[in-house]
């Protein structure tokens, strides 16, 4: 298996990615998280940023667990 291979998740795991940056970093960020859904691959983002939940195609929505 090539590294360029082991280096791409088959789905990612993004956990909070903008938390604690300022905005322009922020845009930056799900820039490059853009980049990896560019060629419809799947990934799995958790944030509570609401300015972002338009970029998914499909969203879950979680309060006191459920």
């Amino acid at each position: 298996m090539a590294l360029v291979d082991k280096m791409r998740p088959i789905i990612p795991l993004v956990d909070k990615p903008t938390g604690n940056l300022d905005t322009n970093n922020d845009n930056q960020v799900i820039e490059l998280i853009s980049t990896f859904n560019e060629d419809e691959k799947t990934i799995c983002m958790v944030t509570h940023d609401s300015r972002y939940e338009n970029l998914a195609k499909r969203q879950w929505y979680l309060l006191d667990g459920k």
